[in-house]
């Protein structure tokens, strides 16, 4: 049985996705298998992968990202878990740092690395980023997503769950599965250098209206099912407020920054929602709101 299990589930990444193979063939921590289920792809990826030796190839029908990742899961054999997206890449030291700290420590469960974004070219587009949570991971989780998903490497005891990725939360299944492996009472550690390559893509439809409201209501509905989660303790009610309210500001944030007209609009609904819960953003409520109405008259200028 090896050590380590990493899952990557692929979707037309044929631009992408041998660098990502590559990477985890060149890990210095060598006692590990790598599971890849493509999603159906129409482009090259099939062929690529099935001309690879070293890894574990499942090819199935279309059906989405969680079915994927937790189809890897349930072919994998390893006492740890790590998730690799089709079009990232790691640091050739990345499992043997992490590993390191699990070894070192029985209740840590997750150990998560430093990043760095880069574009479709793979040049660098950010700086190093990385947010120290180890000192209360659910805090943290519940206001922020502070740990990319394929920077983590999990013990397999710490999942309970059976799957992976919750089917009901496509769009947040990360922040729901770091808060359950931490509901669960286990440590987190960090490796704070970038271990972790994190490709974006511009034309991404994250920025589209529906991916905001519908990665707003799947957030909420992380929350929720948090709260009646009956490890969660009380002293985190105040927290869980703080973290609905980040939800709808942000969104506003969104809304106001990269939406329509009508977007900007319905924003002010959300940030009301926001200050209602966490009066502390009062401050940033009202400086979203004159930049809606700034924008709103250069809207109407421009077609006048």
């Amino acid at each position: 049985m090896p050590r380590v299990s990493v899952l990557t589930a692929t979707y037309n990444q044929e631009r992408y996705v041998e660098r990502c193979l590559d990477s985890v063939r060149e890990q210095t921590f060598r006692d590990l298998e790598h599971i890849v289920v493509d999603d159906g792809s129409s482009d090259g990826t099939r062929a690529i992968l099935a001309s690879r030796d070293g890894i574990v190839y499942e090819p199935q029908e279309n059906a989405g990202n969680v079915a994927s990742r937790n189809r890897a899961l349930a072919l994998s054999t390893g006492e740890y878990v790590a998730v690799l997206d089709g079009d990232d890449w790691w640091d050739p030291r990345k499992l043997e740092l992490q590993i390191a700290l699990m070894d070192a420590d029985p209740d840590v469960g997750l150990v998560y690395t430093g990043l760095v974004e880069v574009d479709e070219a793979g040049e660098v587009s950010s700086a190093v980023m990385f947010n120290d949570i180890t000192d209360d991971p659910i805090a943290t989780q519940l206001v922020s997503n502070a740990t990319p998903f394929s920077s983590m490497l999990i013990r397999r005891e710490a999942l309970g769950s059976g799957w992976l990725l919750d089917p009901r939360f496509n769009l947040v299944g990360d922040r729901h599965l770091t808060l359950q492996v931490a509901l669960g009472g286990w440590k987190f550690a960090c490796v704070p250098g970038p271990m972790l390559n994190l490709r974006t893509h511009p034309a991404s439809m994250r920025y589209s209206s529906e991916f905001r409201q519908e990665y707003l209501r799947q957030l909420l509905g992380v929350l929720e099912d948090v709260g009646l989660d009956s490890r969660l303790p009380e002293r985190y009610a105040g927290d869980m407020q703080r973290a609905a309210a980040r939800a709808y500001f942000t969104t506003a944030w969104l809304m106001i920054d990269r939406g329509s007209a009508w977007e900007r609009r319905a924003a002010n609904r959300y940030l009301s929602d926001a200050v209602e819960r966490d009066p502390g953003l009062r401050a940033e409520v009202a400086r979203q709101r004159v930049k809606s109405v700034l924008k709103s008259v250069g809207w109407r200028r421009r077609i006048t």
